[in-house]
């Protein structure tokens, strides 16, 4: 659930519980449903009434409404948490909902690499050594890479319109079907390109786990290591 929606139920929340309590206090309006004049008693039930229909069908249309079904901006997703939840929103595509899952998964896969990674390359390597190789230069740029990805999904995803492709495969228009395909495929390339990635970060992990040390390792792991930098680099 995006914040602004969370926002929204709150202050609507919030707003018929104040004036519930105004109404009924003792210090505000006083009003008693049980002894209090015909006027004032007809005025508190219509006054439940309305909070009832008013919670109800406020929260059914901010939680339900297309209008906030997609409230979000790109320049806005500036964070891993930002992406998962509009990913989490976006999750109402049955052609889509796979790709969109996984994608939540890559992400959440990535940031625990990302911190494996770091882990092992404090344990491993000088500071100087570390540059060197350009270790986090290509970590950042693989990360960035592999989260414009999702950013590119996410607006392929948003615009994707499920009931109308539906509609299509009922009519078997072969022409509009092919366009709605490319965009699913366009999807799918672009998770299959961040699966690449995430593998990369594999390799990288693995062949750092077996460096004791960045200036005393095995000869051979380090030439297998410095192949996977430069993969990586290549991917890049």
């Amino acid at each position: 659930m995006n914040r602004k929606l969370v926002v929204k139920l709150g202050l609507l929340n919030f707003g018929i519980a104040i004036v519930d309590i105004l109404a009924f206090s003792n210090v505000f309006m006083r009003i008693n449903l049980g002894d209090d004049t015909l006027v004032r008693r007809a005025f508190g039930y219509t006054l439940i009434l309305m909070s009832i229909i008013l919670f109800c069908y406020g929260n059914y249309r901010l939680l339900y409404s297309k209008e906030t079904e997609y409230e979000f901006s790109i320049q806005d997703l500036n964070t891993p948490e930002d992406m998962v939840e509009v990913l989490t929103q976006l999750l109402n595509k049955n052609i889509l909902n796979n790709e969109i899952n996984t994608t939540i998964n890559q992400i959440k896969r990535l940031l625990k690499k990302k911190e494996s990674l770091k882990n092992i390359i404090y344990i491993n390597f000088k500071e100087e050594d570390e540059d060197a190789y350009g270790l986090k230069d290509i970590i950042n740029k693989a990360e960035n890479l592999l989260y414009s990805n999702v950013k590119s999904m996410i607006n392929a995803i948003s615009v994707f319109d499920q009931s109308e492709f539906n509609q299509i495969n009922q009519k078997n228009n072969s022409e509009k079907h092919a366009v709605y395909m490319e965009q699913v495929n366009y999807i799918r390339e672009k998770v299959n390109n961040n699966e690449t990635i995430l593998l990369e970060f594999d390799k990288l992990l693995m062949q750092l786990s077996k460096l004791s040390d960045g200036t005393q390792a095995d000869s051979d792991d380090l030439v297998v290591f410095k192949d996977v930098v430069n993969n990586m680099k290549n991917l890049l």
